[in-house]
């Protein structure tokens, strides 16, 4: 939680406790996540090599369909019915819609939306056109990566 705290600072995010405190909490819900994904992991597998060997491969495979390595409406066919199980997908998006929620973004907006050159662009846009994130999903979100820690 110290590197997360001061990590959002560094990084730049938004600068408000509201943002800064569901980082916290959103971030603290991952780890858990990832957590009991590598306690799971070892409870089936026979030895310590083979837990190694496995927990990797399972995290890559969460890590896929989430939206931060490949836009989710890119993946093949086969793959996209993991997004309803990749806690890394509702972690992410949660984050997403914390740091884009409600932001303007004013400087060269003609990069984020190239179909309104000069115009200001909301960040809740980038979130539905970019993302395929649904703003409205931030609870929803952060319930479901809750309970699957």
């Amino acid at each position: 939680s110290i590197f997360t705290g001061i990590a959002y600072w560094m990084i730049g995010l938004q600068a408000n406790w509201h943002c800064f405190f569901w980082y916290i909490v959103i971030s603290y819900v991952i780890n858990m996540c990832s957590y009991s994904l590598c306690l799971f992991v070892s409870c089936f597998a026979p030895s310590f090599a083979i837990a190694n060997l496995i927990a990797p491969l399972v995290i890559v495979m969460f890590l896929l369909p989430s939206g931060f390595l490949v836009n989710i409406a890119d993946l093949p066919v086969y793959w996209r019915w993991l997004k309803y199980v990749s806690f890394f997908r509702y972690g992410f998006e949660a984050l997403m819609i914390n740091e884009f929620s409600g932001l303007e973004l004013t400087t060269n907006p003609s990069k984020f939306a190239p179909h309104r050159p000069g115009k200001p662009v909301m960040g809740d846009d980038i979130l539905e056109e970019r993302f395929n994130f649904d703003p409205s999903g931030f609870y929803a979100d952060l319930g479901i990566c809750a309970g699957q820690a």
